[in-house]
């Protein structure tokens, strides 16, 4: 790896790297944006797929090529076609052809720390913007502002605009936020995102990210913000205090206002589980309609179109069970092994031990590892958590110098 990060360095001068950087960024965070594809009726395959394709072939023309994970792409390939011919249908084939051309992507992208950290410090301010813009939507709906324009998404879900925001949630006047997303919890997964890359690069004020990311009302959001607190600040009496002070006078804020209900009653149990517990719903009604064909091959035949449920089978759309629910065994098998490698990244080194648990929470609850976008994340995460002993040592050298 450290002859890659030589040669990367060799081939690229600061402008390439800087394009690099914007076009990945783009690709990972903005690219699957449904202000394209849904309010625009821009074809994704415009929006995203061909800047994917074009910056991972400007890779493997000008970068030295990792044989290794060639050949682990053309066995997924080969795997994915295998699966298309045997159930006689280009489902499987779309939702997947892109998943071992992603892991190329990413690993090209994480060739050297100047590249990382160029798109940890795009992708962080596209964030912060995120931030400021989803709090002035909360504002101006919290005053009584109506949506300027609602469009449909893709999947057919409305989506509206609250002047600098998208939302497709709003009780009374309180809206959950989406920046540029379908959802507020797709804004909150960006975040985390984010969050993960600035961790495992030792940047600092990544409370700031994910206390802004509360704006977004997302319980995953408030889970990890609390881990952070716990795990990364356990011996800093000071920020702990501030932090524990900034969540509590959000609660006081919110407590007793009957229109943040929606929140709170999250947390309620019934029946043993949490009421705001939707994931558990998913499980069974995947256990519901599971049968052995399904199990290995997926239910190609229940979803027509990639973008739409199959809504006799119920909401299966974003739990545990999902990968094996669309693509039977091979994801399953992506899944525990996508798994098993954060675990080991996370015992290997400690320092990444947040991060890790972070990716973890986050694929617990949206294991999109073939979904436009996320998968770029989630790979992105761990090919830079894999090369963080390189980059730590990539940096001491810089230092030196």
């Amino acid at each position: 790896m450290e002859n890659q990060h030589v040669y990367f360095y060799k081939k690229s001068n600061k402008a390439n790297v800087s394009i690099v950087a914007l076009i990945f960024t783009y690709i990972s965070i903005i690219g699957w944006s449904p202000f394209f594809s849904g309010y625009l009726a821009v074809p994704l395959f415009l929006t995203y797929h061909i800047p994917f394709l074009l910056l991972l072939a400007y890779f493997m023309l000008t970068q030295k090529i990792s044989s290794a994970l060639i050949s682990l792409s053309i066995i997924m390939i080969i795997l994915i076609s295998a699966l298309t011919l045997l159930t006689e249908s280009l489902i499987n084939f779309n939702r997947y052809i892109f998943e071992p051309l992603t892991f190329l992507l990413c690993y090209y992208c994480t060739v050297s720390r100047k590249l990382a950290e160029k798109i940890c410090t795009y992708a962080s301010c596209v964030v912060i913007i995120g931030i400021v813009l989803s709090v002035i939507s909360f504002c101006y709906a919290y005053a009584g502002g109506n949506e300027i324009l609602t469009f449909h998404n893709v999947d057919g879900r409305l989506n509206s605009l609250y002047l600098t925001s998208f939302s497709n949630f709003k009780i009374g006047n309180i809206i959950r936020p989406s920046f540029i997303y379908d959802e507020p919890g797709a804004f909150s997964f960006v975040i985390c995102f984010v969050v993960i890359l600035r961790e495992v690069l030792g940047r600092k004020y990544n409370w700031v990210y994910l206390l802004g990311g509360m704006i977004t009302l997302s319980l995953t959001q408030f889970i990890i913000l609390s881990l952070y607190i716990i795990v990364k600040n356990w011996k800093n009496i000071k920020q702990i205090l501030v932090l524990c002070f900034a969540l509590f006078g959000l609660i006081m804020f919110t407590y007793n206002n009957n229109e943040f209900d929606f929140f709170y009653n999250r947390f309620n149990t019934e029946n043993g589980t949490f009421s705001g517990d939707n994931r558990s719903m998913q499980i069974s009604n995947y256990l519901n309609v599971v049968n052995e064909n399904m199990f290995l091959l997926g239910d190609y035949k229940c979803h027509d179109n990639i973008n739409q449920r199959c809504e006799s089978h119920g909401d299966i759309s974003s739990s545990i069970v999902t990968p094996i629910y669309k693509g039977g065994i091979l994801q399953l098998l992506l899944q525990i092994i996508t798994h098993a490698i954060i675990f080991w990244l996370a015992l290997r080194e400690r320092k990444l031990i947040f991060p890790a648990l972070v990716l973890t929470i986050l694929l617990l609850q949206r294991p999109f590892f073939d979904v436009v976008g996320y998968s770029v994340m989630i790979y992105y995460s761990i090919f830079l958590m894999f090369n963080f002993k390189v980059f730590k040592d990539d940096y001491y050298h810089s230092r030196k110098k």
